[in-house]
């Protein structure tokens, strides 16, 4: 059996949006995989919460962009700005922007508050 302990043991803290892609990539990398076993004394169940508050972050993170990218689409949008060049500059086709925009609006309409 290979023992793989490249960094000393860490405390596990609550992952920050910032680092939430370099904790993924450390916990997966292909080094650390295969027939190499980890073994920092860490629990596999802690590395569980770890990864799964980083996924949660990140996912965060992502309804905070599109629901700008939304804020912004419609203001251009309501400015005159034709759908074809919101999509072309958001690179998204017209059928990404007009259900980024349904679903702005069915958000509005049940009052769930912008993030």
């Amino acid at each position: 059996m290979t023992t793989v302990a490249q960094n000393p043991p860490v405390a596990l803290a609550p992952v920050a949006a910032a680092n939430a892609v370099d904790l993924i990539d450390e916990l997966w990398s292909s080094e650390r995989t295969g027939s190499a076993v980890l073994d920092d004394g860490v629990p596999d169940t802690e590395r569980i919460i770890a990864a799964a508050g980083a996924v949660e972050s990140l996912e965060w993170e992502l309804d905070r962009a599109r629901s700008g990218l939304a804020s912004v689409i419609e203001r251009a949008v309501s400015n005159g700005c034709a759908i074809e060049k919101v999509a072309e500059s958001a690179e998204m086709t017209r059928e990404d922007i007009a259900t980024l925009l349904w679903a702005a609006r069915a958000e509005k309409i049940a009052g769930v508050p912008r993030l």
